[in-house]
């Protein structure tokens, strides 16, 4: 018989297994309530919402990439169903086509108006105008929801404004029927979204379709050219003057429309918010927050009324404005590149509008069967093709169709004279020409102006010191270079053109092991992969640099580890505004916009504080420009128009061998968001677009000291001019 020590243990011990068994019962139940996909706040009146989500969530497994879309469509009183769920896109789309919040330009006119108003007296006047198919009657619904000053309004009618819905707003001006006492919602549309809404409704405006109704259609096919003799699928729009006579503007395309229309509202001083459609089907809520607080209500929003319920819950406008599905199947690529040219890259950016000026358009068309009727051949690209070569993983190029002799083209296309260098250049990548890049290429005089006519590469001094360092072991040339500046691809050049002497090499391996974007300070105190046996005293760097006035407009787009504060859309952003100012509470002590520098690599954290984004820009590869070791300093642009020379003279300084046939990187980047080769040369061939149109004079002055003058003279980047105009700022944001 057991003592009564014996017998307390075992009273114990089936205390503990009871214990363990109602802890695993209500673990089972907590996972079927909580899914392990977020973490959410449990407060009293979340948590039955939340709930809901996770056991609809369970029950439809395929909509847990939508949570976040469905969270808020939750808030505001809409009940999920699985028809909501197939309607909405995935949320990692949104945020790639639209990012993870509304983009709303023109709030700092704000402030000014409601000032404007009360110094007048009386409510604000808010009215509509909007490209033909936008999301009209979602706005008028969220206005009625926010806004006191329309609530006495008698129709919808009422809210659009008095100079034409869709007429420019220079015709609105030239008329005198615009009134800037009013206050506008500008709302537009992503372009290839509304060209296939024109194509449905074409509303008011008039263009020929083109053979058998072709559409959305920009630039004749041959066969159009010949049986219609059209030139072009120019575009007019009616207008009401104020006589009552009717005008006509015209526009070269839909696309042309598009761009014109939404650049005179970007660019105009006047009172306006400049909305997209898809943001009031995607943050609706948000949506309403801001106008309620930029309209002059100071008032909160009430319960969702059933109208704005109703209208986000009719699904074929839920899926037009929320991106599901995009079609550019029928554009040739004559109209590819029209897009490119036409939609200007600054209106893009500022509007998040993604997929036709980084090329992503053109990326699409090469991955369709269909053939351009404009030309008897569509771009003739090499097919990739992994092969197993001395151990490394190479991309081996192959002719799908060899393109025709570039001698011949240019003997036939006599406007090419003066880009023959970039003609050649293509073809040798694979990529064929074709009559439009005459048009749209840089010429070589261009290219020359801005990079010189050789790669400018820094630190070829020290190439004798690191061979001789490293001896007879293997070369390590390693890339290390700020984001947006290109060290996807030059990772991919390396491993496509270098004979590595170690077979693992990835494109991981290919940058230096203290972090790709780490501080030079932090050499020693960090490894990237965790366990990367390189001796990072035996390596080269190779610095990638990118031009630092293109390289900001980038980190406003993708700031990845980069935080510093904003005030609307203004990007990039130096010195704060006086407005600026007042908005964020800072005092004059506080002279420019401070950037945290922070990343978490392998366990290891660290925050780096920089001035601004010149001053980051300038600390980062000042500290590499006066290192006392073996680096070259290369530029990304010549990374695009010398890529040949640029491994060469790579391998020639670390003692690296090059491949005899040379491997081009023709596709677009990591995550699809950078430019291919073609797109690349245009966009970085001219000035076009290099200086941020809203700096202003202040900015422009501290970037000429801000940016190292000592930096950009020997990368031969040249500096920002401060004229006499230059403090007429453009307002776009």
């Amino acid at each position: 018989m057991p003592s009564s020590g014996g017998r307390s243990r075992l009273v114990a011990a089936a205390q503990c297994i009871l214990l363990l068994i109602l802890l695993n019962l209500f673990s089972i139940t907590t996972l079927r309530q909580w899914s392990p996909l977020q973490t959410y706040e449990k407060n009293a009146d979340a948590l039955p919402r939340e709930i809901i989500l996770q056991e609809f969530l369970i029950d439809n497994p395929n909509c847990q990439y939508k949570t976040m879309l469905l969270r808020q469509y939750q808030a505001i009183g809409i009940n999920l169903t699985r028809e909501l769920c197939d309607a909405l896109p995935k949320w990692s789309k949104v945020v790639r086509r639209l990012g993870d919040r509304p983009y709303i330009l023109g709030q700092e006119t704000c402030a000014r108006y409601c000032q404007r108003t009360v110094e007048r007296g009386g409510l604000p006047t808010i009215r509509i105008a909007g490209l033909p198919n936008a999301a009209m009657d979602m706005m008028i619904e969220l206005l009625h929801w926010t806004s006191q000053a329309s609530s006495d309004l008698n129709s919808s009618n009422d809210l659009l404004v008095p100079w034409g819905v869709h007429t420019p707003l220079s015709a609105a001006r030239r008329s005198r029927q615009f009134d800037d006492s009013i206050f506008t919602l500008v709302l537009v549309q992503d372009p290839l979204q509304f060209m296939n809404s024109l194509c449905k409704n074409p509303d008011t405006l008039q263009w020929n379709r083109g053979k058998h109704g072709r559409c959305p259609n920009l630039v004749p096919t041959l066969e159009e050219r010949q049986s219609k003799r059209e030139t072009n699928f120019g575009v007019k729009l009616p207008m009401t003057l104020d006589n009552n006579r009717t005008a006509w503007r015209h526009y070269q395309s839909i696309a042309d429309y598009w761009a014109s229309w939404i650049e005179e509202w970007v660019t105009a001083d006047v009172p306006r918010l400049i909305v997209r459609s898809e943001d009031l089907y995607i943050f609706p809520e948000q949506v309403a927050q801001i106008l309620t607080d930029c309209i002059c209500t100071n008032s909160s929003l009430r319960q969702t009324p059933a109208r704005v319920v109703e209208s986000l819950l009719n699904i074929q406008k839920l899926k037009q404005f929320t991106l599901a599905k995009l079609d550019n199947s029928a554009l040739n690529s004559a109209e590819l590149i029209h897009l490119q040219t036409t939609l200007k890259s600054s209106i893009m950016n500022v509007l998040h509008y993604d997929g036709v000026a980084d090329g992503s358009f053109l990326l699409k068309y090469k991955s369709t069967s269909q053939r351009s009727s404009l030309h008897s051949r569509r771009y003739s690209r090499w097919e990739a093709k992994s092969q197993q070569v001395d151990g490394n993983h190479l991309i081996e190029d192959e002719f799908i169709s060899k393109c025709e002799n570039v001698t011949v083209f240019l003997s036939q296309n006599l406007r090419c004279d003066n880009k023959v260098s970039m003609i050649q250049e293509l073809a040798s990548a694979g990529v064929c020409p074709v009559p439009e890049f005459c048009e749209v290429l840089p010429s070589r005089q261009q290219v020359v102006s801005l990079y010189g006519d050789k790669p400018v590469v820094l630190g070829l001094e020290t190439c004798h010191a690191y061979r001789r360092l490293i001896g007879n072991e293997p070369p390590m040339p390693k890339l290390t270079a700020l984001w947006n500046s290109g060290s996807t691809a030059l990772s991919t050049l390396f491993l496509n053109n270098m004979l590595l002497y170690d077979k693992k090499w990835k494109v991981d391996r290919a940058t230096v092991p203290w972090g790709k974007h780490t501080p030079l300070y932090l050499k020693h105190r960090n490894t990237f992969p965790a366990k990367n046996p390189d001796n990072r005293d035996k390596i080269l760097p190779v610095v990638l640099v990118r031009d630092p006035m293109r390289w900001m407009a980038s980190m406003c787009r993708s700031s990845y580890g980069a935080k510093w504060r904003m005030v609307g859309q203004r990007c990039p952003n130096l010195i704060p505004t006086d407005a600026e100012r007042q908005v964020l509470g800072w005092s004059d002590d506080v002279r420019t916009f401070a950037v945290d520098h922070s990343n978490l690599q392998a366990r290891f954290r660290y925050h780096t504080p920089y001035d601004s984004l010149a001053d980051m820009w300038s600390t980062w590869y000042g500290d590499y420009l006066e290192a006392k070791f073996p680096r070259l300093f290369v530029r990304m642009e010549d990374m695009i128009f010398f890529p040949k020379q640029v491994m060469k003279i790579i391998g020639d300084c670390s003692g690296m061998p090059i491949r005899e046939r040379f491997h081009y990187v023709k596709e677009q980047g990591k995550d699809k968001s950078s430019t291919d080769l073609v797109t690349a040369m245009i966009k970085y061939g001219t000035k076009d677009g290099r200086i941020p149109t809203n700096l202003t004079r202040e900015e422009r002055e501290y970037l000429r000291t801000a940016l190292d003058p000592k930096l950009m003279q020997l990368l031969h980047y040249p500096q920002i001019p401060v004229g006499p105009n230059d403090d007429k700022v453009s307002l776009l944001p």
